[in-house]
């Protein structure tokens, strides 16, 4: 009897250790579903932040081998992300400078992270892309830390030279994130039955969710662009400040703690009239992401002109990523106001040179027609009586003036027939006198007689100044057709 009542009383305690065992099992099975549905809602998040993120953004192991990138930086340097993701950054990207000289990959700024494990911001680098083209970026690199290790490091960066809309971000990462997931779970599943193994896979998904959680935080407080979540109050009536990262404090020039758990309407009050707050709503009713343009933001405290892209979380939240272009918006600005100066001097100037071409076109032909006058009286007035004096029976002592009258007379208008001679280069220098009398309007008779030549032989030149001229059997006026041309 009493060896019964001793198993009896054995059985009991064992079934009571048992129950135990079942209630631990139960609470730790409750806790891994938590822990599940934590990292798929902070995976969720994440993906689309990151989906959005207008940066470039990718991660390196200790090996330097991307671990992660995001699709806005595979488009800027003209890959795929499944080229890049497991390759390393030795075989894909050279640093360059804009003059062409470059240096290892491993001595560029980027791995200072791996060094002394702080955050380093440059400017003056450039990336070159797939195609042998370059541009121009500033990025930063943070390192990852875990357990107080560096285990690799997140760069962001973006192209300087224009600004890229908001692109769908670390696609590949949430595909291999989502699969250790399915495996992590396949596996938990598999080991219902011993609970040492469920709270070994327990604590794996708490580390997971803590790499994840320090990883993207990193990389949501280290982009260039303001991102502010918010929770929709009284069915949207109101939308509550959530979470910001140091971008907004630095654009908005505000503390993070002094607006978190705030009303947007409170701490921007000039919302509804930027007309941002409409967007909030609709994108918070219908789940629609939706791109808010650049538009002027004024209230008592701050102005400016910004850019959002909004889009609404799983879990209900609504999140804005924004830029400040305030001073591209005054760059633009002035840069049109000056192109309108420019073409108002454009046309000033246009007008002047029409003018000026007027002025010197009438100042050559004012030039032509009077030393086409003075040749013409020259030829006239004073060359026929030239010809009769020399003709007159002088003695020597007036030949040698006639010939030094003449000598000098030839020297003045020399030029003149220069520019006759010109115009009929293939003429004979008697044909060039012939021509110039016939323009004067001269009679062969009246030629011959300035000549000391027949008419025959004023006849025979005439003739054959119509051929050189390519006037022969024609009936064009020779005296006419000589007057026309310059």
């Amino acid at each position: 009897m009493k060896d019964e009542n001793k198993t009896k009383r054995q059985l009991i305690n064992d079934l009571v250790e048992l129950r135990k065992q079942i209630y631990r099992l139960a609470e730790s099975e409750i806790q891994r579903k938590q822990a599940e549905e934590s990292v798929e809602r902070l995976y969720h998040q994440n993906e689309l932040v990151l989906n959005a993120a207008g940066e470039g953004i990718f991660g390196l192991d200790m090996q330097g081998k991307h671990t992660f990138v995001n699709p806005a930086a595979a488009q800027m340097l003209g890959y795929t992300v499944n080229e890049l993701i497991g390759r390393h950054s030795h075989t894909l990207w050279h640093y360059k400078k804009a003059d062409g000289s470059s240096y290892p990959v491993e001595k560029c700024p980027v791995y200072a992270a791996y060094k002394d494990g702080s955050v380093h911001h440059k400017d003056d680098e450039v990336f070159w892309r797939k195609d042998g083209t370059y541009f121009p970026v500033a990025y930063t690199s943070t390192p990852i830390i875990e357990n107080k290790n560096i285990v690799g490091a997140v760069v962001t960066f973006r192209d300087i030279t224009e600004r890229k809309q908001v692109e769908e971000a670390l696609q590949k990462a949430h595909q291999e994130l989502e699969e250790k997931v399915k495996e992590r779970s396949a596996e938990l599943s598999k080991a219902n039955e011993e609970l040492m193994a469920k709270i070994t896979a327990h604590e794996s998904t708490q580390r997971e969710l803590q790499i994840s959680e320090t990883k993207f935080r990193q990389i949501f407080d280290n982009m260039s662009s303001g991102v502010a979540v918010y929770e929709a109050l009284s069915n949207g009536e109101d939308f509550i400040i959530r979470d910001i990262n140091k971008s907004v404090e630095k654009i908005e020039k505000i503390s993070k703690g002094d607006i978190i758990g705030k009303s947007v309407l409170e701490v921007f009050p000039g919302v509804k009239q930027f007309g941002l707050f409409e967007v909030f709503q609709r994108v918070w009713k219908t789940g629609n992401p939706e791109y808010f343009p650049v538009r002027f933001y004024k209230d008592n405290r701050i102005s400016g002109w910004k850019e959002n892209y909004t889009y609404k979380l799983p879990s209900g939240e609504v999140v804005a990523i924004y830029d400040d272009v305030t001073d591209r918006k005054k760059a633009e600005e002035a840069l049109e106001e000056r192109e309108k100066e420019l073409q108002i001097e454009a046309h000033n100037l246009e007008e002047a040179n029409v003018a000026l071409k007027v002025l010197l076109k009438r100042r050559d032909e004012d030039k032509a027609e009077l030393e086409d006058n003075v040749l013409l009286n020259m030829k006239g007035l004073v060359t026929p009586y030239l010809e009769k004096l020399k003709m007159s029976g002088l003695d020597k002592s007036q030949k040698a003036y006639m010939t030094i009258l003449e000598a000098s007379l030839n020297q003045v208008t020399s030029p003149f027939l220069h520019r006759l001679s010109f115009s009929f280069s293939n003429f004979t220098p008697t044909e060039i006198q012939v021509a110039n009398l016939l323009k004067q309007g001269k009679t062969n008779k009246e030629i011959g007689e300035l000549l000391n030549s027949s008419s025959r032989t004023i006849a025979f030149h005439r003739d054959n100044i119509r051929k050189k001229l390519g006037l022969k059997n024609k009936k064009t006026n020779l005296k006419s057709y000589l007057l026309s041309l310059k």
